[in-house]
Order: structure tokens, then C-alpha cells, then sequence
């Protein structure tokens, strides 16, 4: 019985890491494609992080400023009230 406690443990304690890692690989992706200047795809792949975590602040910010780099300051706006809304509700 505890050994088979212990193995849904560790397959529970990797299945959230693996989760974790996608969601930074995206994050990551994002920042490079905005680097780049490529701002749509930069979009896409800090929504594919939001939609997985709503509380990840990080992804909003940029996502704003891709909106900003696009002359989109309105959207760019929405998405920086977002990620402050987002981050005040970690502490």
C-alpha cells in the first residue's frame, strides 16, 4: 500500500513539473519572438501561458507591450491594468 502511495506521489510530483516547464518554454518562446520583433507570434505564445495560468503576470506584461510595439496602446493598456490586477493578487 505505501509503496503504491509513493509511486502516484512521484508521478503527481513530475506531472506538475512538466507542467511548469511548458508553461515557462511558452513564456520563454514569447520573449524571444518579441525580441525578434515578431510581436503577433510573441501574442500568441504569452496568451498560450495565460490561458494555462491566469496568474502569471510576466506573460501579461509582455503581452502588453507587444499590444504597445503594434500602436495598439489601447489593448496594450487592458493587458497592463491586467497583469498589475494579477500580481497584486499574490499578496
Amino acid at each position: 500500500m505505501n509503496s503504491r502511495i509513493f509511486v502516484i506521489a512521484i508521478f503527481w510530483a513530475w506531472a506538475i513539473n512538466v507542467h511548469a516547464q511548458t508553461i515557462n518554454d511558452f513564456y520563454e518562446d514569447g520573449v524571444k519572438l518579441q525580441e525578434q520583433g515578431k510581436y503577433i507570434e510573441a501574442i500568441a505564445k504569452f496568451s498560450d501561458v495565460v490561458k494555462k495560468d491566469k496568474f502569471y503576470h510576466e506573460a501579461w506584461y509582455h503581452r502588453a507591450l507587444c499590444y504597445i510595439e503594434q500602436k495598439k496602446i489601447r489593448c496594450g493598456n487592458q493587458r497592463f491594468n491586467r497583469s498589475h490586477k494579477s500580481q497584486e493578487r499574490l499578496f
